[in-house]
Parts: C-alpha cells; structure tokens; sequence
C-alpha cells in the first residue's frame, strides 16, 4: 500500500507541474468533451493502447509462467535478468520515441525522405544496443556476481541469453514508429500480437520442463518473430531502410569491439566497460559508422533521454533532421 501510494502521489505531483508548465508556457488546458473528437482519439490510439498492453506482458508472462510452474529460487534467478533488460528500455524507450515527429515530418514530405532520415535512425540504434548487448552477454558473470551475489550465478547465463533481444527488441519499435508515423499504427497490433503469443506458446511448452532456461528460449523466439513480423510489414507498406547494407559498418565496429571487451574481461566489470567504451567509440570512428550529419540522431536520441528525467528545459519545436 506505501508503494502504490507513493507511486500515485508521485504521478499527481507530476501531472501538477505539468499544468503548471504548460499554463505558464502556452494557455490554460480547458476539459473540452467533444464526442466525434474523442471518438476518432480512441480509434486512433487504440492500436497503440493494444500494442502496450501486449509489451507490459512481455517478462511478467515468464514470472507467472515460473511462479505456478517451477520454483520460487528458479523465479528469483530469472527476475535478474528481468530487471536489468527493463531497466534498458527504460532508457531506451524514450530515447527512440523522441524521432517519432521527425518520422512523422519526413513522411509528409516523401517516403523517399522518410527513408534517408531512417537510415540514420537505424544506425544510431544499432550502435547503441549492439554496444550494450556485447556488454552484457561478455561480462554478464562479472556484473550480476558484483551486484547481485554468489546465489545468482546462474542468472548470469540467463541474461548473456537473452541480451541480443535489446537490439532486436529497440528496431521492433522503431518499425512501430515508422508505421505510426505514415498512418498504419493498426498494423502495430501484428507486432505486439505475434510476440505475446509465440511468448505464452513458448513458455507453456518449456517452462515446465527446463525452467529459466525456457523462459530464455521462449523470450528470444518471440523477439525474432516479432522483429520478422514488423519488419516484413514496414518493407511492405513503407520502406525496407536497406537494413541489410546500413547494417554492415555498425556491424563490424560492434565486432572488433566484442573482441577488445573479450580481451578486457578480466577486469572489474566497471573499468571494461569504461574501456570498452573507448575502444567502441574508437572502432565507430575507424569504420566510419556515422557520417557528420548523422550524428543529429545521437542528439535528438540523448535529448528524449534527457526528457525521461526531466532534465530537459526544451520546449518541443523544430530542429535539424538532416541525417544524410
């Protein structure tokens, strides 16, 4: 009860401040009910409201699947893994949501504009969640025994499992984006549909038989068949972004990366990261991963970062898009 109340007090000192904000900066909101209006707000939303309701299943399918099925310590060593994966979306979620009205810009001017501007997009994602994904999946022992102790040490296995579905899972909303951004967000629902689904299927099959290890399997079966899903619909409907050739310089800076982080692995997992992330930076550079225009999507990316923690002062207007 403290931590609901908590949390509900927080969400209303939040939603105060931004009236306050908003008042200040543009006018007074006024609760205005208009019915046609709210009509088409629901249809429109609807899709989106689904899709969220489907990707808030996501891990909680495994604890409960794990809770009835197995035991509690095999809950408590999946749980790891599970709170250091959300934890990422967490950040990078609204990272990516920031290109969301720059998607929806280029989209009005010319699909082929949408296409240029989501190369960039594409490459921005790519190097950040392939450079976290080999993080995890090389010092997943080191980080879980460090934080979370010697009972956890199978977690660490769990979690070097199921790291790769950052990426996969980061490009999944990006398509979610870019359908919303051209109107077809109904499409949205295949996605989230396709990963709940192939999720419970999956679980129901292997959880009761190899426990964490299952859930692992059910969950990186589901993102790929997720990822499958919306990136067949985006290449239909709008554009394939030449994933498989912008794919290549990200590729292989993220590969002599992982080498250098194999090589680093002996070390405390906070000094390889440090120097991972030179070497990461530096691999960028020498395969020239990111044109100078590109780098407005680290921008823009770090700028919905700043926003989730409210240490951005921007107010929402236009910027720069060219990621040529």
């Amino acid at each position: 009860i403290e931590i609901f109340a908590a949390a509900l007090l927080g969400e209303l000192v939040q939603g105060l401040v931004t009236i306050i904000v908003v008042y200040k900066r543009f006018t007074l909101p006024r609760l205005v009910f208009d019915l046609k209006l709210w009509k088409y707000y629901v249809l429109e939303s609807l899709p989106l409201g689904i899709a969220f309701a489907f990707n808030s299943l996501y891990f909680q399918i495994d604890i409960l699947f794990l809770k009835h099925f197995r035991t509690a310590e095999e809950t408590g060593i999946f749980g790891v893994p599970f709170r250091v994966v959300t934890t990422l979306f967490t950040l990078l979620i609204p990272m990516i949501w920031v290109l969301l009205p720059h998607l929806s810009r280029a989209a009005k001017e010319s699909i082929e504009q949408l296409t240029e501007h989501g190369k960039g997009y594409l490459k921005g994602i790519a190097v950040i969640t392939l450079g976290m994904s080999l993080y995890l999946v090389i010092e997943s022992e080191d980080l879980v025994l460090s934080l979370f102790g010697e009972e956890y040490r199978y977690s660490a296995v769990i979690l070097a499992m199921i790291a790769p579905i950052i990426t996969l899972h980061a490009f999944t909303y990006f398509f979610d984006l870019t359908l919303t951004a051209t109107g077809r967000q109904k499409l949205i629902i295949y996605g989230s549909g396709t990963v709940f689904l192939v999720k419970l299927i999956m679980d129901m099959i292997f959880i009761p038989r190899y426990g964490t290890t299952g859930a692992a399997w059910g969950t990186i079966v589901a993102d790929v068949a997720s990822f499958v899903v919306m990136f067949t619909l985006t290449r239909k409907y709008v554009t394939s972004f030449n994933l498989g050739k912008i794919m290549i310089r990200p590729l292989l800076a993220a590969g002599a990366g992982g080498i250098s982080l194999w090589l680093l692995r002996g070390l405390p997992f906070y000094i390889s990261g440090l120097l991972f992330s030179v070497a990461y930076l530096f691999f960028i550079w020498i395969f020239r991963v990111v044109s100078p225009g590109q780098q407005q999507v680290f921008v823009e990316m770090t700028r919905g970062l700043k926003k989730k923690f409210g240490l951005s002062k921007e107010v929402s207007g236009d910027s720069n898009d060219s990621v040529s």
